[in-house]
């Protein structure tokens, strides 16, 4: 198991397993209508400044597959955005620890289950 690294970097330790991984996962903002493809060329300088860069790095996960993850880098949000309204909510640990615990000292039954590309099937106002 590796640590994250970048696009770069996981290129040359990857090969072609890390380019197919980064295909996949930006194939996933395409086909989930995430993003609109719009010509630099049609972008004004100003437009260009205020864009959001697209974040991807690269992992071996345990099961020996090489993931993907990209993000939007936000930093230049925080301009005109609360950190509240740019954060994704995530549970702390220890409330995860905690809702293990009672489930498993009342021996309820435990389904886990992943919802691909999450965030990207949220309805979004702006």
């Amino acid at each position: 198991m590796t640590a994250q690294m970048s696009v770069k970097k996981g290129l040359k330790l990857f090969g072609q397993q890390g380019a197919d991984a980064v295909i996949k996962e930006l194939q996933q903002l395409d086909y989930r209508e995430v993003i609109q493809p719009v010509s630099a060329n049609n972008l004004t300088r100003e437009d260009k400044r205020a864009a959001l860069h697209y974040l991807m790095y690269l992992k071996l996960k345990q099961n020996g597959l090489i993931k993907a993850r990209g993000c939007a880098d936000g930093r230049k949000q925080r301009r005109w955005k609360t950190k509240e309204e740019t954060s994704s909510p995530t549970v702390r640990s220890e409330s995860l620890f905690l809702s293990c615990a009672i489930d498993a000292h009342e021996k309820r039954n435990v389904i886990c289950c992943d919802i691909p590309g999450a965030f990207m099937q949220a309805d979004i106002d702006e």
